[in-house]
């Protein structure tokens, strides 16, 4: 019984187990759920883009324009302003309201460039006031003035109105016109008297403007009497000698300045005064030749042209400087 039954047992061992049978999934019929959620995604993207890029059209052409903005209220330079004015404009979507304001600002920086361009432009004429006239009025017109002394402030007083017309100096010198026009018509022309002193005025000190001399007696000469004729001309004649004594000496301080004392800016300065002020050609010639080759001549006359624009305007009179301005962009 035993060995029947371990046979039994031996049989249902070895059956093979009965095949499991595949179960099937229902087909949904449409792509992937994966290729569902990737288009899903790209949609949404495309979307947030085509939002932001409503929402952000003419930002880049905002921020600039708020940038200008700042820096003209700042007081920045119109380089600056007008480079950042230049990058709103490039932004694709910069708006029409967005192009309005930036013509506005143009505009407010073109009156600001001309206000400050008036300023400087008056300062210049302060400094006129201060030194042409207060100062010739305190040492020659207190009390009861002579004539010739009187006449050339107001030569000075006509050429202050001709160039700074809108000086906040002019009620000044419009009241000490007033008290000289009772004693001096500037109508007529001026007498010996008048063009000697005036003359006078213009070399007695340093520096010395020869050149402004001579024309005022050559002017006088060309329609003078024989008489007056001749003593002005026998004027000029005594200014002539000392002008040339003048010029050597300015020279050799120019020189002197530059090699032993190393200072450009006084040498330089007593050249300038040579090429203005000397009446002579040659000698006008030989103080430019010495100021163009000093090394910082370019950078002292960009100096001269901001500062001391009446003086340079005289030092474009000469040729040779005029050249060089021109070749170094002053």
């Amino acid at each position: 019984m035993a060995s029947a039954r371990r046979k039994t047992s031996a049989r249902r061992t070895e059956e093979p187990a009965p095949a499991r049978r595949p179960v099937r999934r229902p087909s949904s019929g449409g792509p992937p759920t994966g290729l569902i959620i990737a288009g899903l995604l790209v949609g949404l993207a495309v979307l947030g883009w085509a939002f932001m890029s409503s929402t952000n059209k003419g930002s880049s052409a905002s921020t600039m324009i708020f940038a200008a903005e700042k820096a003209l209220a700042d007081g920045m330079s119109s380089n600056d302003v007008n480079t950042k004015l230049k990058k709103a404009e490039a932004d694709s979507g910069v708006t029409a309201e967005q192009r309005i304001r930036i013509n506005e600002l143009r505009a407010l920086l073109k009156e600001r460039d001309k206000q400050t361009a008036l300023d400087v432009h008056n300062s210049v004429g302060t400094v006129f006031v201060e030194k042409k006239l207060r100062n010739y009025s305190q040492k020659y017109l207190e009390g009861d003035p002579e004539p010739a002394k009187a006449r050339v402030f107001l030569e000075r007083c006509k050429e202050f109105h001709e160039r700074w017309p809108e000086h906040q100096e002019t009620d000044w010198v419009e009241r000490q016109e007033r008290r000289f026009k009772t004693i001096v018509d500037l109508s007529q022309p001026p007498t010996l008297a008048d063009v000697t002193w005036k003359a006078e005025a213009l070399t007695y000190a340093k520096p010395r403007d020869y050149t402004m001399a001579f024309r005022a007696l050559d002017s006088f000469i060309a329609g003078a009497s024989a008489e007056d004729k001749l003593v002005a001309s026998n004027y000029k004649l005594k200014l002539q000698g000392e002008r040339d004594e003048y010029h050597v000496d300015r020279m050799l301080q120019a020189q002197f300045e530059f090699e032993t004392n190393n200072d450009e800016g006084k040498a330089i300065a007593w050249l300038v005064h040579g090429v203005i002020g000397a009446g002579d050609q040659a000698m006008s010639d030989e103080a430019a030749d010495y100021l163009l080759k000093m090394p910082s001549a370019a950078e002292y006359l960009r100096g001269y042209k901001s500062k001391q624009p009446l003086v340079f305007e005289r030092l474009l009179e000469h040729p040779a400087v005029k050249a060089f301005a021109a070749d170094n962009d002053i």
